[in-house]
């Protein structure tokens, strides 16, 4: 398993017993800051956890759509449509099962900008998912 951190991430953010996980790059000049490794050793990895932005750095050292089977996006609940599709857009292509997890009654995501609001974004995509017919319990062919 690794654990990808934005470079932007602080040292000391991060718990102690997650640094194994991680990649740390302590020989640059500017700032020492969390990092990817190269591709040759990503691919080893059968497990990557990341927020769904900094996903989007794995294609940065050439890691192709479709090379995870699965995406699970937890707590996507509370993730704009945006932010799901950095990583689903970067990382899947046909075969890759994109798997939603969270409530979405519960808290959406955080919108400051009333333009974002008023294009749509206040409401999650999994959210904006769960609305469609498929999924209506009375009608569609979602199942109780």
């Amino acid at each position: 398993m690794f654990r990808l951190y934005a470079p932007s991430r602080y040292k000391n953010q991060v718990p102690d017993e997650l640094e194994p996980y991680t990649y740390y790059r302590s020989d640059l000049d500017d700032r020492p800051s969390f990092s990817v490794p190269p591709f040759a050793v990503m691919k080893r990895f059968r497990v990557i956890v990341s927020t769904c932005i900094s996903a989007a750095m794995l294609t940065g050292i050439g890691m192709t759509r479709g090379h995870f089977t699965h995406i699970f996006v937890d707590e996507a609940g509370q993730a704009t449509e945006p932010e799901v599709f950095v990583s689903v857009k970067a990382l899947a292509d046909t075969a890759t099962n994109v798997v939603l997890s969270g409530d979405p009654k519960q808290l959406g995501p955080i919108i400051r900008s009333d333009i974002a609001c008023r294009l749509g974004l206040e409401i999650s995509y999994l959210e904006r998912l769960m609305a469609r017919s498929p999924y209506d319990l009375q009608n569609g062919s979602g199942k109780r």
